[in-house]
């Protein structure tokens, strides 16, 4: 990671949602007090459960968000005009993702002194600051859906049968304890029925377990 002098023209200034609408004279002495960062591919920025006091605005290049691992899958790929760090500058906790360089980057850096001067001097920055949390909050909302989800098709899989689409032993389990007590509760009566199918395994070795699979396939499917 290298420092440079700030050299920010009226386009730079532009691309950062935080002053976008806001008159550059009238805050020229709090970004005169902002440095400018680059780094380098895969260099990481911000480091999770550490403390981070700095919002970084991207002027160039392309920054990844990943919870895990700077190997796992980017939970999202920041550009120009966005920024990384604000929710733990904000809410002074450790941050609570890997910011990576996704290729060669330029950021204005802003410490969290001035971000809260900045806001307190400008109303329409106090409002851009407000709609980007907003959007970070849905971001979030959108990631935990997705998770949510995959852990409801991975709960499926697992008391599902995959040939038969029939439900398995495991929730057969699950499901009588929670009948069985039920009942109980209720006082009501509860009955269960089992089916088998007569010298299947005598099928299986004269046929095959292909030819077996065939059967079952297709008597789940007239049920």
């Amino acid at each position: 990671m290298s420092y440079t002098a700030l050299n920010l023209d009226e386009m730079d200034l532009k691309r950062i949602r935080l002053l976008r609408g806001v008159e550059p004279e009238s805050i020229r002495g709090l970004l005169e007090l902002c440095t400018i960062r680059k780094l380098e591919p895969k260099e990481i920025l911000i480091y999770p459960n550490k403390p981070n006091q700095t919002v970084h605005f991207i002027l160039n290049g392309k920054l990844r968000i990943h919870l895990d691992s700077v190997d796992s899958k980017p939970i999202a790929v920041l550009g120009p005009g966005e920024s990384a760090g604000e929710m733990s500058v904000i809410d002074r906790q450790p941050a609570s993702a890997f910011v990576v360089a996704e290729e060669p980057c330029t950021l204005l850096s802003m410490d969290e002194e001035i971000l809260w001067s900045l806001v307190q001097s400008s109303h329409i920055a106090a409002c851009n600051l407000l709609f980007i949390l907003v959007q970070r909050i849905r971001q979030a909302d959108s990631v935990i859906s997705g998770t949510v989800e995959t852990e409801h098709q991975y709960q499926q899989y697992g008391v599902i049968d995959a040939l038969t689409g029939l439900h398995n032993r495991y929730w057969l389990e699950k499901m009588l304890e929670r009948q069985c007590f039920r009942s109980s509760t209720n006082k009501t009566p509860l009955s269960l029925i089992m089916i088998d199918i007569d010298h299947f395994r005598e099928f299986n070795d004269r046929y095959g377990n292909r030819y077996g699979n065939h059967v079952l396939y297709f008597i789940a499917r007239q049920r």
